[in-house]
């Protein structure tokens, strides 16, 4: 009992400082909340556009949607996923043979800090991933159905779902990670089916506008403490240092890692949730430390 009611103090703080925190950004047409509409109506540009599982939850429960950002909707969907991944990932900890409690607690440390930009498919795909890779770790009779549905729904949410059929590749399972990567690749297709080829709304190589940008901020003057790309800095430490102390990597690891290491490209450094797959890696590690 006390650790439910401790995961529910864990969600109230994190929903209030999300919203506190994200609510500057709400009505800006590139992610979050303000980006619905457009998504809806197919006039939204990549990788948003292709990110459907927010905007069509959002529309199944206020047809609204389609004509002006659904906040109410959107916030109960958000506080709802960000209670479902404080859940998963506490079960995900526990099938590590770990005291869970410390490891969701960075989880949730980690959410309030990256909470800068409108995002809720970070707490979607924490939920989707943590599901299925307690089911890879424990590999229940129906673990293969269990992963082809959470495959198909976490990638209508975010690409990063690829880490599932890469994990259970690197476990020896083959055949399944062929099988669930065929999932994957039709949450890739539906909605680009569904909406059809879109532009990017900025180029997909953001190596040397993430270098301008850095050299922007510290230029001029004694460094910023906390901005968003000494968050990506320190966090970037953090893991690493991490990794290096504990050094195990098991298959789970070593797919998070590449992905998150391949994400370097296309990503806004200053968007550190877009690494968020790393904390499911990191965390255990960290509190094992602890």
């Amino acid at each position: 009992m006390s650790h439910i009611l401790y995961i529910l103090f864990l969600w109230l703080v994190v929903s209030y400082a999300d919203f506190k925190m994200t609510k500057h950004n709400m009505q800006v047409s590139f992610n979050g909340l303000g980006s619905i509409p457009l998504v809806l109506r197919g006039e939204s540009r990549q990788p948003m556009q292709y990110r459907v599982l927010i905007p069509w939850l959002c529309y199944l429960f206020n047809r609204e949607s389609k004509k002006e950002p659904p906040l109410r909707t959107y916030l109960h969907l958000r506080w709802f996923f960000i209670l479902t991944s404080l859940v998963s990932s506490y079960w995900y900890f526990s099938v590590l043979s770990l005291s869970a409690l410390l490891p969701v607690s960075i989880l949730a440390l980690f959410y309030v800090w990256v909470a800068l930009y409108d995002y809720t498919d970070i707490y979607v795909e924490i939920t989707i991933l943590a599901l299925s890779f307690g089911v890879i770790s424990t590999q229940p009779v129906f673990a293969l159905p269990a992963l082809a549905v959470l495959a198909i729904i976490g990638t209508l949410n975010r690409e990063t779902t690829i880490i599932v059929p890469l994990a259970l590749a690197f476990s020896g399972m083959y055949q399944d990670a062929i099988i669930v990567g065929v999932f994957v690749a039709s949450g890739l297709y539906i909605p680009r089916a569904f909406y059809g080829k879109k532009e990017r709304y900025c180029s997909f190589n953001q190596t040397m506008n993430n270098l301008v940008e850095i050299k922007k901020t510290y230029a001029g003057g004694p460094p910023i403490v906390l901005n968003e790309y000494t968050i990506f800095f320190i966090s970037l430490a953090i893991c690493t240092t991490v990794y290096c102390v504990v050094g195990e990597m098991g298959p789970i690891d070593l797919a998070v890692l590449l992905v998150c290491v391949l994400l370097i490209v296309p990503a806004k450094w200053r968007e550190v949730r877009v690494f968020a797959p790393m904390i499911l890696s990191v965390a255990p590690k960290a509190a094992v430390l602890l």
